[in-house]
């Protein structure tokens, strides 16, 4: 569990959820990554768990952690409170930017960097690809519609299929 500004996951943070009860990780591919768990309230850290901050989970058969921000829980049922999370990457839905003739994913990328407020997210591809990126018509929009959320978005111009790792696109 860490609080809402960490970027490392390096240590335990606030402290190990070891009494979690359940915990499960969806991903779909260009879609959702959320993660749902349950966690008991005589557990060691449930008063430390509220939306806003992170839980970091592993998810994969490699065992690499992703950062979930804690968004909502439910009343407790028979001591057990379920806990919705969704993936850090959802920041991006909060980010704006505005370009206008982009034409590469490079200058995309670039579009998307500069985003309001500081982006800290990163963006890499192995796709080589022109053309014009059609969501980037001068008007302001979130990073996330411009990822894949609105038609004329990068997905859609330049294609391919997106991986979040961290604050890794």
């Amino acid at each position: 569990l860490y609080e809402a500004g960490e970027t490392s996951f390096t240590s335990n943070g606030l402290g190990r959820l070891r009494d979690c009860a359940t915990c499960v990780v969806t991903e779909e591919r260009n879609g959702i990554y959320e993660c749902d768990f349950t966690y008991p309230i005589d557990g060691a850290y449930f008063k430390e768990i509220v939306p806003g901050r992170i839980i970091a989970v592993t998810h994969d058969d490699n065992g690499d952690i992703q950062p979930f921000d804690i968004v909502s829980y439910s009343k407790p049922i028979d001591g057990v409170a379920s806990f919705h999370a969704v993936h850090i990457s959802y920041r991006q839905s909060f980010m704006t930017a505005t370009g206008n003739h982009i034409w590469s994913l490079g200058d995309a990328f670039t579009l998307l960097e500069g985003a309001e407020p500081d982006n800290p997210f990163t963006y890499s591809t192995d796709i080589i690809a022109t053309g014009l990126l059609a969501a980037a018509d001068g008007t302001p929009k979130t990073v996330r519609q411009l990822l894949g959320g609105s038609e004329g978005s990068i997905l859609d111009a330049y294609g391919g299929e997106y991986e979040f790792n961290g604050f890794q696109v």
